[in-house]
């Protein structure tokens, strides 16, 4: 089966609504009306792409704390110290997350 370049992609009205739902903030954005914070954490998550469910559950608990480490995050979630470092990058590329400190001392927070 040959797929076609671009790829054909048909809109649902989930999409729409999402779309919807952003160009709405960026206008509010772009005339200077920031809106609160927990609105644009919401928002934030609403517009990015999906993680994996460790992604999500690291995201959630930086949500409930202001750091997290890679101690606390492979004891909480039960998760591989590796595999959280790695997760831990990933938000970091999104845009999500930033490290704080080197060694030891290392910690992430929300952006």
């Amino acid at each position: 089966m040959k797929i076609p370049y671009p790829p054909v992609i048909t809109p649902t009205n989930e999409m729409l609504h999402s779309i919807s739902r952003i160009d709405a903030f960026r206008g509010g954005w772009d005339a200077g009306n920031a809106p609160p914070p927990d609105q644009l954490l919401s928002l934030r998550r609403f517009a990015t792409i999906e993680f994996s469910p460790l992604a999500e559950k690291m995201l959630d608990l930086l949500q409930t704390r202001k750091t997290l480490t890679v101690a606390e995050a492979s004891l909480e979630l039960g998760a591989n110290r590796n595999t959280v470092k790695v997760k831990f990058k990933e938000l970091i590329t999104a845009g999500h997350v930033r490290l704080c400190g080197k060694g030891r001392g290392a910690h992430y927070r929300m952006t």
